[in-house]
């Protein structure tokens, strides 16, 4: 039911350290290097300073205990955060190969357009040629996928393979990695990953990069589809440029500075389904969902702000503030109206979709977003 691609852990070279969130740079391989079991090897630490005041930074770097500068911490390696979980360090984790899929024998799998599957209870799937699974919230779809390894689940997995649903710095690690060596880059020359283009949300279809919108899908095994993949080949991550809108597990605090913000407004499909703070015509309120917040290692946390292009509440490694001026790429934070991110971009985004797009959003229910899982291996 489900095919995942194996993320080893790994350290990068800093190249827009981007202190500011104002500084640009140019498309470049990222310089990658494998790290051994769990060891840390890079040069910089970052810690959360997470705060509640409007456009301040989330988090502080140091090199040797010194404040990073763009001067002192470029071209600086840092083992990527996302190998990071919780209290534990990861060797590496699997990601879905597609965006999921609900199980067939639901109505959100029959459904022509996935209308109302804001529910619980669902298998998940991750797999070629098949419909999406969309227009659930955050929460919904966070749920069905911590589920997967509850006992007597059909996947075969236990309690010490951890699923949750992708998280900021997790889609961040799969993006830089499609962009070095490892991924389609080549003596220094990388081509952006194509377009899922298919405007029916089939997965692992692909297309070249700006292909139009097509109800064509070229499936994940031949050429024309490779294109969409993180390798460009048929063993990498596909969907992560086109296909639907992803959500990922990246959120900001409320100007309290300790509750995290759910949503937009009250009204269904506008927020979350998480307890939390809602943005409701200029206000702060406390709204009471469906599903509290889970464990703080579950979902990457960024200051306050109001600003959508406000890169300096931007985290190393999450493919935001550092490829700023990467193609025309939208790269945004989640803001006071919009506190989720959304990655990847849509099928009729052409040549704006791509795994470093970053946008934000309500957290609620749309019927061109989806998401994927994560596979973490928990060690005793």
């Amino acid at each position: 039911l489900t095919m995942q691609v194996w993320i080893p852990r790994y350290k990068y070279k800093v190249w827009n350290y981007n202190s500011d969130g104002e500084q640009t740079s140019e498309p470049q391989e990222i310089e990658i290097v494998f790290e051994k079991d769990t060891n840390t090897t890079g040069d910089i630490e970052c810690t959360d300073t997470i705060s509640g005041t409007d456009g301040a930074k989330s988090e502080s770097c140091k090199i040797n205990n010194v404040e990073c500068t763009d001067s002192t911490c470029n071209n600086k390696y840092y083992t990527h955060p996302a190998f990071t979980f919780g209290e534990e360090e990861l060797e590496g984790f699997w990601v879905s190969k597609f965006e999921i899929s609900p199980e067939e024998s639901s109505t959100c799998y029959t459904s022509t357009n996935n209308t109302n599957c804001n529910i619980t209870g669902l298998n998940i799937m991750s797999k070629p040629n098949v419909k999406s699974y969309r227009d659930a919230s955050v929460a919904t779809y966070g749920a069905n996928i911590m589920a997967m390894n509850d006992g007597g689940n059909i996947y075969g997995l236990s309690t010490d393979n951890d699923t949750h649903m992708i998280k900021n710095m997790e889609w961040g690690a799969v993006a830089y990695l499609s962009h070095s060596k490892y991924g389609t880059c080549t003596n220094g020359t990388c081509h952006e990953v194509g377009i899922n283009n298919n405007s029916e949300f089939i997965t692992g279809c692909g297309a070249e990069k700006g292909s139009s919108s097509s109800t064509t899908c070229n499936s994940y095994d031949t050429e024309l589809g490779q294109n969409a993949s993180t390798t460009g080949n048929i063993y990498g991550v596909y969907d992560m440029s086109g296909g639907a809108y992803e959500y990922v597990m990246g959120n900001m605090v409320s100007p309290d500075g300790t509750t995290m913000m759910s949503g937009r407004i009250t009204e269904s499909g506008y927020h979350s389904d998480y307890t939390g703070i809602i943005h409701d015509e200029g206000n702060y309120t406390s709204y009471i969902g469906t599903y509290d917040y889970p464990e703080e290692k579950y979902y990457d946390k960024y200051s306050f702000g109001s600003k959508y292009n406000d890169n300096i509440r931007s985290k190393l490694g999450d493919g935001i503030k550092e490829i700023a001026g990467w193609n025309n790429t939208v790269n945004y934070v989640p803001r006071d109206i919009y506190p989720w991110s959304a990655r990847g971009g849509h099928f009729d985004l052409n040549s704006n979709a791509g795994v470093f797009y970053s946008d934000n959003a309500s957290g609620g229910w749309g019927e061109t977003v989806s998401t994927r899982f994560i596979i973490a291996n928990k060690r005793g």
